[in-house]
């Protein structure tokens, strides 16, 4: 993914996510085919230095994109992920799973997914 860039066409800043999905066709910025500008999925993998940014200001630049219906933000210290779901209305809906038998529900891509399952492989430290 460190290749394919996000244009946030409502502020025109370009930005790196850890991983997009996009469903249907690929839409890029003129010209472009490593820029994408329809994600439905957005996720940022936080780390210590990133965690705060890619909470606030960071979804605050992707809040406008029309296309953008889940947010979601893992935790690489911790089994710990949130969710941000643009509901129906157009309001942001807060969901958080910190248990491994927790099973995320991703409604725009209609996907259950077992914590367990994100964080299959991860060695935690002692």
């Amino acid at each position: 993914m460190s290749d394919m860039r996000l244009l946030v066409k409502p502020s025109g800043l370009y930005t790196y996510p850890d991983l997009m999905v996009v469903c249907g066709k690929p839409e890029f910025a003129p010209g472009r085919v490593d820029t994408l500008t329809n994600p439905v999925l957005i996720a940022e993998v936080l780390s210590e230095s990133t965690r705060d940014y890619d909470r606030t200001r960071k979804f605050a630049l992707y809040r406008p994109l029309p296309t953008l219906r889940d947010y979601l933000l893992i935790d690489q210290s911790r089994l710990y992920l949130e969710c941000l779901h643009r509901d129906e209305r157009g309001q942001w809906v807060f969901d958080a799973y910190d248990q491994p038998e927790d099973t995320l529900v991703i409604p725009s891509l209609e996907v259950e997914i077992a914590l367990a399952e994100v964080y299959d492989k991860v060695e935690w430290p002692e």
